[in-house]
């Protein structure tokens, strides 16, 4: 599609009147979508993941990018002594426009194009763009690369990967934040405790109770996803499951402000029986 090719070109322009137009009239593109024309949707989310993982060859330091892009491929070729088929590329578009890429991908893409936000979520400046959009999406092979993406090096990215996890029904989705709760690191055990509390299974109590910490606030947070749990079984009807998280919660060794809650949401279900 020319059309969007030549409006995310826009996007990588100096002036922000033109990128600021290009990215109305994307997501114009997008919000005048007809959702039961599926092939549409198709053509339109593929030619977006294909500008998000398109490529030039170079990298965006070397001096000799000054040269027209054709005669720049040539010289690498010549430079190399190869025909140019490995060169070294970079991303066609710029960080802006990747963000922005992401963010419409988010709206409207599918399985068929998840491959190419999981191939973002390498890059370090627009990660975050591509892990919100997939969170948006969440199919079971959205959340698949989400889950995969939890063996990242960076904790703060692994921090914004639970957090989407969070916002899930999988199963896997929460086998893997139950695996998190014995993470080395507190951040991400408490993390993976917050977040199973979003998930309406009477068993998370025993992996939140686990997520273990060595701090007041550590422990009041593990209190307060316990009492959260209570309340997701609630909202899923689910009252018996709810009162034994909250009396187990009662009855553990401790004091804090999260035992004064428990108790309370224990009242309040037994009026309901």
């Amino acid at each position: 599609m020319n059309d969007i090719r030549n409006l995310v070109n826009q996007l990588n322009d100096v002036d922000p009147t033109k990128t600021f137009r290009s990215r109305q009239q994307l997501q114009a593109i997008v919000d005048q979508l007809d959702w039961s024309d599926a092939e549409l949707r198709s053509r339109i989310a593929g030619s977006l993941a294909a500008e998000l993982t398109a490529t030039v060859a170079g990298q965006s330091d070397d001096p000799d990018r000054q040269l027209p892009y054709r005669m720049y491929l040539r010289h690498l070729a010549k430079k190399k002594g190869q025909d140019g088929s490995d060169i070294a590329t970079r991303p066609k578009h710029s960080v802006k426009a990747r963000i922005v890429l992401c963010e419409l991908l988010g709206q409207i893409a599918s399985d068929d194009q998840a491959s190419a936000l999981k191939v973002a979520l390498e890059d370090l400046r627009v990660r975050d763009a591509a892990r919100r959009a997939l969170e948006r999406i969440g199919t079971p092979v959205a959340v698949r690369y989400l889950i995969q993406a939890l063996s990242h090096h960076d904790p703060e990215f692994r921090l914004g990967v639970i957090r989407s996890l969070a916002k899930q029904r999988w199963g896997n989705s929460m086998m893997a934040l139950r695996k998190q709760t014995n993470n080395s690191d507190a951040s991400i055990r408490l993390a993976a405790a917050e977040a199973l509390a979003e998930y309406p299974e009477t068993a998370n109590d025993a992996y939140i109770a686990a997520a273990s910490s060595d701090t007041v606030r550590g422990q009041a947070r593990i209190g307060a996803s316990r009492v959260r749990l209570a309340g997701t079984l609630v909202s899923f009807g689910n009252l018996p499951g709810a009162a034994d998280v909250l009396k187990s919660v009662v009855s553990d060794p401790g004091n804090g402000p999260w035992k004064a809650a428990a108790e309370r949401e224990l009242t309040r279900i037994n009026t309901f029986k």
